[in-house]
């Protein structure tokens, strides 16, 4: 991933005052209802002065985060944005464990960032055994 992006936990501000890259679902309505209004947070990668990529989490224990959405504009995929992303969340909640239920083709991609089948649809992150082995596989 180039080092001008940036991933961080986003806000309604960030919406309403950087540009959304063209393909990405989301705007300043969308998030303020169907994210921050459910409980839900907002994360995002920034390119200048560009929203580029955004992830939406859902808690769904106080132990347990559901990534339930992933989006990365076209211009940008396959440049480990997506990746950089998801690692930038897990590295904030380090003691929490993600769940996702992949779209079709993006079950390699979750494995490469540690996620394994849970059940029919789920992949799951667990945390290591080891608490020092968070830091290390990011």
């Amino acid at each position: 991933m180039q080092s001008d992006i940036s991933c961080r936990r986003g806000t309604l501000e960030d919406l309403s005052r950087l540009k959304v890259a063209e393909g990405l679902s989301i705007t300043p309505e969308s998030a303020e209802f169907n994210i921050l209004g459910m409980g839900h947070e907002l994360w995002v990668a920034v390119e200048g002065a560009k929203i580029v990529a955004f992830i939406v989490l859902g808690r769904t224990s106080s132990n347990e985060l559901i990534i339930m959405v992933l989006e990365v504009a076209n211009s940008h995929k396959g440049r480990g944005i997506g990746s950089a992303l998801v690692k930038a969340a897990m590295k904030h909640y380090a003691k929490s464990e993600f769940v996702v239920i992949p779209s079709e083709g993006a079950e390699d991609f979750y494995r490469r960032l540690g996620f394994e089948k849970d059940d029919k649809w789920k992949m799951r992150r667990t945390l290591p055994e080891d608490p020092r082995e968070v830091s290390k596989s990011m």
